[in-house]
This record gives C-alpha cells, structure tokens and sequence, in this order.
C-alpha cells in the first residue's frame, strides 16, 4: 500500500509542501488554542496536515482565505475527535483490590475544556479592551494586572483617590455590559 503523499501528481506534491510551509504554524496555533495541551500539539498538528493530503487537488482551486480557514477547520475538527477520544478512554480505568487508582487518574477532559474555555473569555476579553477608553484599559491594568493601590493609581494617573474606585467600578460595568455572556473575567 503505498501512501498517500506518494500517490499525489507532482504539481500537488508541491502544492502540500508550500501549504505546509506556509499553514504549518497556523495549524500548530489553532491546535494549541482549542486542546491546550502541548504534549500533544505536534501529533494533532501532524495529523490535520495528514487530513488535508487527499484534499490537495480541492484545495488548489481556493484563494488563501478559504485555504487558510479549510486548514483551521480541519486542525479543529482533529482536535475535536482528540477530545472525544480523551473522553472515551478516560471512562475506563482500573479498580486494584487494595488500592483505587480512579482517584490518580487525571480527569484530561476536564482541563481541556478549561484551557478552551479560558482561551475564549481571554480572546472575548481583549477584544473589549480594546474597545474601552484608553483610561479605563490603564485602569483596570493597573488595578488588576499590576495590583496596584488606589493611592498608587493615584500617583500614575493623577486622579483624585478617592475618584480612583468609582472609576474603576464604571470600567468594569463597561466590560461587563459589552461581555456576551456578562462573566468575561473574574474582576477579585
């Protein structure tokens, strides 16, 4: 059986050689972004490029923005079937008789929905930030980046102290309102 690379034309040989030179970060980025988890980054990376392999010919009929959004698609498709497979393997564990090993086993698919869901409040997050105010981005940078005092802010911005608060608490009521959900980011 031979595989796949081998058996492509030769214009579709170097079409997948520049592709992957030119998506492979994007890929890498994308896989990152939805699994979270860098051990397995390469692997998933390897495998979506795999996927594409059989669509070289589709994919050269296609401008760079449909190609770059058919590989991130793809790269995300390949993670999705990662996390099912995580979950499915994760629901069979061994029991010892004198020892519960359940209770050692990480639970993976929990922290990769983590990982995903942090990613996309951080993403949603700047987003909005960079819609505010440059006062109230330095604000709440200052604020909750930095932890700096109200007197300290005080002294970086030159707003009256006892203004500082009131400032800050509008801020924050501004990001919340142009949050979708209204729990973008935990302002303790």
């Amino acid at each position: 059986m031979k595989p796949i690379y081998f058996s492509l034309a030769d214009e579709d040989k170097s079409f997948m050689l520049e592709l992957y030179i030119k998506y492979h970060p994007l890929i890498k980025y994308k896989v990152y972004d939805t699994v979270g988890d860098s051990d397995v980054v390469n692997d998933l990376t390897q495998e979506a490029l795999l996927k594409l392999i059989p669509k070289a010919s589709l994919l050269r009929t296609l401008d760079r923005y449909r190609i770059a959004a058919y590989v991130t698609i793809t790269a995300k498709h390949v993670c999705y079937d990662y996390i099912r497979k995580e979950a499915c393997r994760n629901k069979h564990y061994i029991v010892g008789p004198e020892e519960d090993f359940a209770v050692q086993i990480p639970d993976l698919i929990v922290k990769i929905e983590e990982n995903y869901v942090r990613n996309e409040r951080i993403h949603e997050l700047k987003k909005i930030m960079l819609e505010l105010s440059e006062r109230d981005r330095r604000l709440l940078y200052y604020k909750y980046n930095l932890g700096l005092k109200d007197k300290e802010i005080e002294v970086v911005l030159g707003i009256p102290q006892n203004h500082v608060r009131q400032y800050i608490a509008r801020a924050k009521q501004r990001v919340l309102r142009k949050s979708q959900n209204g729990s973008v980011l935990n302002f303790e």
